[in-house]
């Protein structure tokens, strides 16, 4: 039987160096499986080894599925309108794409499939942005019946892509009751219950490894400088309370409050807030519900870019 894993996302893996616009896709999956694919969207040269290709990666972080074309050069494409070909042997043109389509994220895949025709049409390409449509026919499988390979759908979509050097990200380390390594895109804005608005750093709302929110009394976006962690509920003017969720968001593995440690906001500006944090917190693990004592150490980084859907987790 066929193991169901995906292709790698080659500038997902570069993002971990990364220190604006607001990047995203969406497409339409029709034939074999008909659903709508939404995330994240960039771009940007992958090198390995002596050669280097172009990658154009549209949900790489997403729970839904993605969408990646690829190309022998690493150029950045121009404007125009390229062909999607599938992989085979031969030397490969610079004129032509490959595709893979992936559904389902990264730790719970549903299906992969492989371009074999199709166009991508490039309607903007600039070192900042890149805006284009796409249409594709594939062949792949599913994960409920991976020996039966050939599966046909047909995924068309449009796309605005960033840089992935640019791409709003964070990354953390977990240690203590969990050991994980949560990572995914980063997000800011503001949430109220008509009595109440906090500021939010919404940090992995929608991977499987794992989110954080940060959190603060008042709408405002906190200028440059370090600021407390307190206890939910307990926050002095200006501290940040702090929710760490390891597994997904849908299913849990484990729910820990922050009872102390600091936020440090090192850019502050309408598009991107940045810096750093460190958080020592306490909770439970999904398999032992009633031991609400468990403690967590967390640290990490983040790039965030305002939120342009609700946020969905909030503190309460």
């Amino acid at each position: 039987m066929k193991a169901l894993t995906l292709f790698p996302m080659g500038l997902a893996a570069m993002l971990a160096s990364t220190t604006a616009t607001i990047a995203s896709h969406e497409s339409r999956i029709e034939g074999a499986v008909q659903t709508t694919l939404a995330g994240q969207a960039v771009f940007g040269p992958v090198r390995g080894g002596n050669s280097a290709s172009f990658s154009l990666e549209l949900g790489a972080y997403s729970d839904n599925g993605a969408v990646v074309f690829s190309r022998v050069s690493a150029e950045r494409p121009r404007t125009g309108t390229y062909q999607v070909v599938a992989f085979g042997p031969g030397e490969e043109s610079e004129r032509e794409f490959h595709a893979l389509i992936s559904l389902g994220s990264v730790a719970a895949p549903l299906g992969a499939f492989r371009a074999v025709s199709g166009t991508v049409t490039i309607l903007q390409s600039t070192p900042a942005k890149i805006v284009g449509r796409y249409e594709v026919k594939a062949v792949g499988f599913l994960a409920t019946d991976p020996e039966n390979e050939g599966r046909e759908i047909t995924v068309r979509g449009g796309f605005t892509a960033e840089p992935a050097a640019t791409a709003p990200r964070f990354e953390a380390s977990t240690h203590g009751a969990v050991e994980a390594s949560p990572r995914g895109p980063a997000e800011f804005g503001t949430v109220g219950d008509g009595r109440t608005t906090r500021f939010t750093l919404n940090l992995g709302a929608s991977s499987e490894l794992g989110a954080i929110v940060l959190s603060r009394v008042g709408g405002s976006r906190p200028l440059v400088g370090v600021y407390p962690v307190s206890a939910a509920g307990a926050e002095r003017s200006g501290d940040f309370s702090a929710l760490v969720v390891t597994g997904s968001p849908a299913m849990p593995t484990g729910v820990f409050h922050a009872d102390r440690g600091t936020v440090t906001i090192t850019s502050s500006t309408a598009d991107r807030v940045a810096g750093a944090f460190e958080l020592h917190g306490t909770g439970f693990l999904a398999a032992n519900p009633d031991d609400e004592n468990r403690e967590v150490v967390v640290s990490g980084w983040f790039s965030a870019t305002p939120h342009v859907t609700a946020v969905t987790m909030t503190l309460r």
